[in-house]
């Protein structure tokens, strides 16, 4: 085994470090991109989610709308051909006709915003595993760059004079 001077232990010993760094920072780069990667393609899904959702609550609100007129139209002319159109059995139908349709716009909004909400949540949930990986993953990686530094410092250090 040949020694060598402290200060060649030294430059090889930096050499080292510089290079291990360098590999362990490539390394977590190129892992934080994968977990990017995994965490877009969450978004995306999501994203499509609640456009889905969004569409969901205006279609069932729009069919409120529609059967709301198909109803009016219905009691109109079954209490028209009666002669009842100003009594009030006319203003209750349509009273419930109105109540019905605010009901249903109620419900479908309530759904979309708990849909909405847990689609958020479900986002936020993925951003915080992602950013918890990429620091696991990096306080890992240095850990075993420091790990073989140190070892190759004490070698260095036996082959020193």
């Amino acid at each position: 085994m040949a020694t060598i001077t402290k200060r060649q232990a030294q430059k090889l010993l930096d050499a080292y470090t510089k290079e291990q760094t360098a590999a362990a920072e490539a390394a977590i780069t190129a892992y934080n991109r994968e977990v990017d990667a995994d965490t877009a393609e969450t978004e995306v899904a999501v994203n499509a989610d609640k456009a889905k959702a969004e569409n969901e609550a205006a279609v069932a609100i729009d069919r409120a709308a529609v059967q709301a007129l198909i109803d009016r139209y219905a009691v109109a002319e079954t209490l028209g051909n009666l002669g009842l159109m100003r009594s009030g059995t006319a203003d209750t139908a349509r009273e419930g006709i109105t109540r019905r349709r605010a009901t249903t716009e109620r419900q479908a909004q309530t759904t979309k915003q708990q849909t909405l909400s847990a689609l958020s949540q479900r986002l936020v949930t993925a951003r915080r595993q992602a950013e918890a990986k990429k620091q696991k993953n990096a306080a890992t990686v240095r850990k075993t760059v420091a790990s073989k530094v140190a070892e190759k410092t004490l070698t260095l250090g036996k082959q020193g004079g």
